[in-house]
């Protein structure tokens, strides 16, 4: 049965890797943007370590427990880039109900109908999504979900909108007093986003990762293999060190991502509510990235 479990996660993956390259530019890659300080301090593994607040890189990881989860973000981008996130979730017995919003801004865009010192104007551009997430523990150690996503964007006068769907399975499993984890993804699954007259694909990404949970001491790491459908693989690593009952410290590092690579955060945690803070550095002189979010947890 383990062998089961890995090979339908394991399996879409590998077939993607080998399926599609470097074939199409994407629209909508404001979907790929991070909603957790926590996920971007730890280099946006959570394929197979996800977090409690925030199901973004895999929504079949539900099995973990009952009780209500929220997350808030904002996040402080290079080149006027602003971006605000909520996810909320309610797991009961084996069932999980969760909604996902994304707000992403780009001000002090240039606008020139000829080639002139001074734009004609500016103005700010808009992308969002709105997420329904649904969740069934089948077995006591196995999950799966699946994620309905309403998307719109704003570019000046110009606007549009479409639907993508995210599915996701987790597999826990205790060994020698650790959590062991496995998990696999396809997101943005849909059909193509007409802008204006031009046609473009989803940014459909394939995800499986591996996740372990250290009780003494109470360390975890985890590893994703990331296959974008329109660019090369990524391989993120990312672990998270409980120094103190109130202090986390995470790190990470994503390798074939063609701007980052090393990331940092922490996490100051009070009773339920957690503060997190995760620090991007981005080559080509594009600056860093400041994410803030607002955690909390009643399980």
């Amino acid at each position: 049965m383990k062998r089961l479990y890995i090979s339908i996660i394991i399996v879409p993956i590998l077939w993607a890797s080998c399926a599609f390259g470097l074939d199409y530019e994407p629209s909508s890659i404001f979907l790929l943007r991070p909603q957790s300080a926590e996920q971007a301090a730890m280099a946006e593994i959570g394929t197979g370590l996800p977090s409690h607040n925030c199901l973004q890189f895999n929504p079949g990881a539900t099995v973990l427990g009952d009780g209500i989860s929220a997350n808030l973000m904002y996040n402080f981008h290079f080149q006027d880039i602003r971006t605000n996130s909520a996810n909320l979730y309610w797991r009961k017995m084996n069932f999980t109900l969760g909604v996902d919003f994304f707000l992403s801004n780009i001000s002090g865009i240039e606008k020139r109908s000829a080639a002139t010192p001074e734009p004609d104007y500016v103005f700010t551009s808009h992308s969002l999504y709105l997420g329904f997430l649904a969740g069934y523990t089948v077995l006591q150690r196995v999950s799966i979900g699946m994620r309905v996503k309403w998307l719109y964007e704003r570019i000046d006068y110009d606007d549009a909108d479409g639907t993508v769907l995210d599915f996701g399975i987790l597999v826990r499993q205790k060994f020698l007093n650790q959590t062991f984890t496995l998990g696999g993804a396809i997101l943005n699954f849909g059909q193509d986003f007409r802008f204006i007259e031009y046609q473009f694909r989803m940014p459909k990404v394939y995800r499986t990762g591996i996740g372990v949970e250290f009780n003494d001491p109470s360390f975890k790491v985890g590893f994703d293999f990331i296959k974008p459908e329109f660019d090369d693989f990524q391989y993120a690593f990312g672990g998270e060190y409980n120094v103190v009952e109130w202090l986390n410290l995470r790190a990470g590092y994503v390798a074939g991502h063609d701007s980052r690579s090393v990331t940092a955060g922490l996490s100051l945690l009070y009773r339920n509510i957690s503060f997190n803070y995760a620090f991007v550095p981005y080559r080509y002189k594009w600056g860093f990235s400041h994410l803030i979010s607002f955690g909390y947890s009643s399980s």
